[in-house]
């Protein structure tokens, strides 16, 4: 199984590591998360500006943009492999 793991709070969230770690456990997680804390704006897309993702390490990226683009790149074939569930959260 394969999780697409997004959250609203950036990728530096201490709730998206140990959900992480967590889901590791029991799959392999793909954690696309935003740059920065995006709270409250999880459904929006960036529409007028260019989005950048940076691949932190295997299975990691982060990216300039909100919560919905990373899960949109996640789902629209930016990864080499398609997820079988999305996981969003922990918020803080």
């Amino acid at each position: 199984m394969i999780i697409l793991l997004s959250n609203d709070d950036g990728y530096n969230a201490n709730g998206i590591k140990v959900l992480s770690k967590s889901l590791d456990q029991i799959a392999r997680v793909i954690f696309c998360a935003p740059m920065k804390n995006h709270s409250g704006s999880s459904s929006s897309l960036s529409l007028r500006k260019d989005i950048s993702v940076k691949q932190i390490e295997k299975d990691v990226f982060v990216v300039n943009g909100t919560p919905a683009d990373t899960v949109h790149l996640g789902l629209s074939g930016f990864l080499d492999v398609t997820p079988d569930l999305v996981v969003s959260g922990i918020n803080f």
